[in-house]
């Protein structure tokens, strides 16, 4: 395999990426490096097995203080070294004024109810004291003094818990961890003379603080610092069952969760029998924090249910045994169109039943072998005949629009008379519901092309400069099924092989003109399906059967 590495033109591997980008491995000077967009949040697997929001920085413009509010005070952009290496620190410029100096977003996020860490990098100016504040609009917004000259800790506000930590050169990361309530929040930096304090007099235009990556995560601890901008492109490189390993890009079609309150089950927008009880945040859930609620029913058939879910054909939870006594027990998880039992275990699993478009979700113990307690975390109700990764919703439903992922003007790259196009995926979907296509993978444009597709009735490729020349192989791709997919073409010797094998070929004598390189979608941006690639490949000349038999064997 490395052999036939060394004689690909793009190789895309996901493991760099940044806002907006997905990095290839080959070619090395960035002109692979695939373009990113979902204008939207989406979750992912971390490798630690917990549902991560993408990208974990709840917070846009990271490192641009200039576009944040400053009171009694200027920012000056890009000053001096930050403690990536890069002259993009800023400085907080005090005036004369007797009161506080500060940088500050009051209004960057909405939270919703948990535990939160905020964090900062920070470097002594001319005041060796600054204030941190993780605000929450309802008058706790606890603060933590820190001393950025010395590096120690001063007065932390309860209830609060607080770090810093020496990065080299004079910086220091800060942070301060609290819980916070579904409100409206965010943050705030000032300058000060000393622990406890935060108005005096300033020395007009004096730097008082160097400024670099503010950053919100869920969680009682700093995540990995993440720059963001507007914090909505950024690439989810998923692992499928945690752990470790190599990531995948996942790649999705767009897709609402019309159920409210998806965290919250203690909520109204659910409805319980009168014999169930709901004990709101009462164990860790798979995000990792203690969000999880605990649902008890001692009735059989008596549970938890909503009719708001107007419209979906697919719900989903993730559920796990409450106690070791349910291990074994059996749920039902079902809507007015479909029905499905489910064994619990002591693991968190997602459980999921799709039928024709309903408004009920709804989870109960069945009428035999039933649990008497369960947690449960993380309901969904959408359309479409699978279950996407998982949308969080509050007091209204949440969309996450399609990923799209693709590299545009690189006929350099790509072969003009002969070549390999080479996949290798995880099937979430082998069609995007009804029989509309599922396009993974083209080089091309809409009128002359590469493609491998699916559909409702199995797995197409198509080679076309002229004329539409597509043809089944014969195969239907399973759900989470992993496949390795090449077209090899070259004028009256054109192939395709899925997982070792040859399945078809075809002696088509004219190839079409490529400049252009998509993945999960086609040029004219419709065809989203939702699955996660683990490599992506091309040549430009045509390899041979056996390299290509090499090259897709799993």
């Amino acid at each position: 395999m490395s052999d036939l590495l060394n004689a690909a033109s793009l190789v895309m591997i996901p493991s760099g990426y940044s806002e907006d980008k997905v990095y290839s491995e080959v070619p090395t000077d960035g002109n692979g490096d695939l373009s990113f967009t979902r204008a939207s949040n989406g979750t992912r697997i971390n490798s630690a097995g917990l549902v991560e929001v993408t990208p974990w920085n709840l917070l846009q413009n990271s490192e641009d203080f200039s576009v944040q509010v400053f009171v009694n005070a200027t920012i000056g952009s890009n000053v001096i070294t930050a403690p990536n290496g890069t002259t993009t620190a800023d400085s907080l410029i005090e005036d004369s004024v007797n009161g506080a100096h500060a940088v500050y977003n009051f209004a960057s996020i909405t939270f919703v109810a948990g535990v939160y860490t905020l964090s900062c990098y920070a470097k002594k100016g001319t005041r060796d004291w600054l204030r941190f504040q993780f605000y929450d609009g309802i008058g706790t917004s606890p603060s933590v003094w820190v001393n950025v000259n010395t590096g120690v800790l001063g007065t932390t506000e309860s209830p609060a818990t607080s770090t810093i930590t020496s990065v080299g050169n004079g910086w220091y990361r800060i942070s301060i961890t609290t819980t916070m309530a579904s409100v409206s929040g965010g943050w705030a930096v000032y300058s000060s003379t000393g622990d406890g304090l935060t108005a005096y007099a300033g020395t007009n235009g004096a730097s008082a603080l160097y400024l670099w990556g503010v950053q919100i995560n869920n969680g009682s601890t700093a995540k990995p610092y993440f720059p963001t901008t507007d914090r909505l492109n950024v690439p989810r490189l998923t692992y499928q069952n945690g752990g470790g390993g190599c990531p995948s890009l996942l790649l999705e079609k767009q897709s609402t969760n019309y159920a409210q309150y998806s965290e919250d089950f203690s909520n109204g927008f659910w409805t319980k029998d009168t014999t169930t009880t709901i004990t709101a945040n009462d164990a860790i859930s798979p995000d990792g924090t203690q969000n999880a609620d605990r649902f008890e029913s001692p009735s059989p058939s008596k549970g938890i249910y909503s009719y708001g879910v107007s419209g979906s054909e697919t719900i989903s939870v993730y559920i796990k045994a409450g106690n070791s006594s349910n291990v074994g027990k059996s749920a039902v998880l079902f809507t007015t169109t479909a029905t499905q039992d489910f064994i619990l275990t002591n693991d968190w699993q997602r459980i999921s039943v799709s039928g024709a478009a309903s408004s009920l979700w709804a989870l109960y113990p069945t009428a035999t072998n039933s649990f008497t307690n369960v947690l449960i975390w993380g309901a969904q109700a959408e359309g479409g005949s699978y279950p996407t990764s998982y949308i969080p919703t509050t007091s209204a439903s949440a969309t996450r629009v399609a990923d799209t992922c693709s590299k545009t003007g690189i006929s350099s790259l790509i072969g003009q008379t002969e070549g390999v196009l080479f996949i290798d995926l995880i099937a979430s979907s082998y069609n995007a519901d009804g029989t509309s296509y599922s396009l993974l993978a083209t080089l091309g444009n809409s009128s002359e092309n590469i493609q491998i597709y699916t559909n409702n009735a199995g797995l197409y490729y198509n080679i076309t400069a002229t004329t539409v020349a597509d043809a089944s192989t014969g195969i239907t791709l399973i759900n989470g099924g992993r496949y390795k997919i090449a077209i090899a073409y070259k004028s009256g010797d054109s192939a395709v092989f899925v997982n070792g094998s040859l399945t078809n070929t075809t002696a088509k004598t004219t190839m079409p003109t490529a400049a252009n390189f998509y993945l999960n979608e086609f040029s004219a941006g419709t065809y989203k399906s939702s699955n996660s690639f683990n490599q992506a490949i091309l040549f430009k000349t045509r390899l041979t059967n056996a390299e290509c038999i090499a090259l897709t064997t799993i």
